[in-house]
């Protein structure tokens, strides 16, 4: 067999199409094809409604254990813990609680805190900042003052 042979027993239409990648979904007892980008927004979304299910189930248990008052804690909670991921309660200072208690959000409250901080360092920034253009310099320098002035010599000897 030559290669004219081959070429003429080969039919072009033998090539696997390249076809987009199908899937089968099942939802509510109806089939739906999807392509695989779909897919993959489908499959984002069911992870997001996993995360948001579970903080809804933990309000609903919230509400029900302890009223409105629970709820807005642990709606507070929540928001703390997504804004500030690096902060346990053990970081959190006493005066943040005490605000807490008088009514203020916890991602509040902690951010005034902060900003108090914050402001602080500034304030002692400026402050060595504002020392060092006042001053003429340090009282010992580094090396000799009199080393190249012959005057200056015979003055301090």
């Amino acid at each position: 067999m030559d290669n004219e042979e081959i070429l003429d027993g080969w039919d072009e239409t033998d090539e696997p199409a390249e076809a987009e990648e199908a899937f089968t979904l099942k939802y509510m007892g109806e089939e739906r094809t999807v392509g695989r980008e779909e897919a993959l927004a489908l499959a984002q979304k069911g992870m997001d409604y996993d995360r948001i299910r579970g903080r809804y189930e933990r309000l609903k248990t919230t509400a029900l254990s302890g009223g409105d008052e629970a709820v807005r804690r642990t709606a507070d909670i929540d928001e703390f813990i997504e804004d500030y991921p690096e902060v346990g309660p053990s970081d959190i200072p006493d005066e943040v609680w005490d605000e807490v208690r008088r009514g203020r959000s916890l991602s509040s409250a902690w951010a005034r805190h902060e900003n108090r901080l914050l402001r602080a360092r500034v304030d002692e920034l400026a402050a060595g900042a504002e020392g060092r253009a006042k001053t003429t310099g340090a009282r010992s320098g580094p090396g000799d003052p009199a080393a190249g002035d012959e005057f200056l010599r015979y003055l301090m000897n």
